[in-house]
């Protein structure tokens, strides 16, 4: 069962009605203001308390986080994607961060020791990611974990 708000009465209300019904998870929907990436101490207990409402009402919880390409990391290369575009008059290709994040890159690294942390903190059950956008690929060779384009996705 998806939640679009994530305060606590308003979560406390969705566990209440998933349980009643026989639903086994809550996850907290894209737009709800959840973070999933927070490394905030009193954030962190407070869905901690959420966690452990809801695994006595036996419903596991989980939280969405977008690393589509609507989420600029603020161009950083060592994040983000590495579109490059050849201009077909000039015969010359350029390359520059697109927006979305790359998930072999170690810039994500951090994004992910912080999901982990969240998760290892608050005893979440589920993470549900959106993107990058459609399996998106990247091009940087300087990405710790793929060498380039050709192995940045797989088909």
């Amino acid at each position: 069962m998806h939640c679009t708000k994530s305060d606590t009465a308003s979560l406390k209300a969705c566990i209440d009605s998933a349980s009643a019904v026989g639903f086994e998870m809550v996850i907290i929907s894209f737009g709800a203001g959840f973070n999933l990436e927070s490394t905030n101490d009193t954030y962190i207990a407070e869905m901690r308390a959420i966690s452990d409402y809801a695994q006595g009402k036996g419903i596991e919880m989980g939280g969405y986080d977008l690393l589509a390409h609507t989420r600029s990391r603020g161009h950083d290369p060592d994040v983000e994607c590495i579109k490059c575009l050849t201009n077909s008059t000039t015969n010359s290709t350029t390359c520059a961060p697109d927006g979305s994040t790359c998930l072999a890159s170690q810039g994500s690294d951090a994004i992910f020791s912080d999901i982990i942390g969240f998760v290892n903190k608050t005893n979440w059950g589920s993470v549900e990611t959106d993107g990058p956008y459609e399996g998106e690929s990247c091009a940087s060779t300087n990405h710790s974990h793929h060498v380039n384009l050709a192995d940045s996705v797989c088909e």
